[in-house]
């Protein structure tokens, strides 16, 4: 790793968190459906509910705990889950810049993941949680594809079972596109990648 990349990475780290943090507070208009449901799940799990047993909940148990996590450390607040969501958005941008990086300039991938400032998912707080594992799972299969370094494999594993863990039924087709992936690489069939 250059030092060009830290001063990249860091900078684009310093950026959203700035960025965020002037957003403080501004969350998006909450809907009484996706989202009061979400929050409802939120508390439930805060409460030592767990999600689909004691409660109606139709995605993975990733998120229900993620904020109750952020509900424990803030209080049952909308600050404490824009506390949440502003950590998912880091994580965001952190990952699309060093899954870039493998491609572009140290530059050409701050800017493009600087679009993680805009970004608003503002319908519901669930599936957001997904993306960064769908990005971590992107990124590990792009290392392998380049580097053929088996411990990336695992890496992609795990994130695309993270996918799955935040909703259901997201994380088997991406991990069955993975899994092909792979299996080309192996065969030799790397010009159909």
């Amino acid at each position: 790793m250059r030092r060009e990349d830290l001063l990249w990475c860091g900078l684009t780290l310093a950026l959203v968190i700035l960025v965020r943090g002037l957003m403080w507070g501004l969350l998006p208009p909450l809907s009484t459906g996706d989202m009061g449901r979400d929050l409802y799940a939120f508390w439930m799990v805060l409460e030592g509910q767990t999600p689909c047993r004691d409660f109606w909940w139709q995605y993975g148990p990733l998120m229900p705990l993620y904020y109750a996590f952020w509900f424990l450390l803030g209080g049952v607040h909308l600050i404490s889950l824009q506390m949440g969501l502003d950590a998912i958005y880091v994580a965001m941008a952190f990952i699309a810049f060093w899954a870039l990086r493998l491609f572009v300039s140290p530059p050409a991938a701050f800017l493009t993941s600087l679009a993680y400032l805009s970004f608003d998912y503002a319908w519901t707080f669930n599936h957001v949680g997904a993306i960064p594992f769908l990005l971590l799972g992107i990124f590990s299969l792009w290392k392998f594809l380049t580097t053929s370094r088996v411990p990336w494999c695992y890496l992609g594993t795990l994130a695309f079972a993270g996918v799955a863990l935040v909703k259901i039924n997201v994380g088997p087709p991406f991990f069955l596109a993975f899994l092909l992936c792979l299996l080309f690489f192996k065969l030799g069939w790397r010009h159909l990648l």
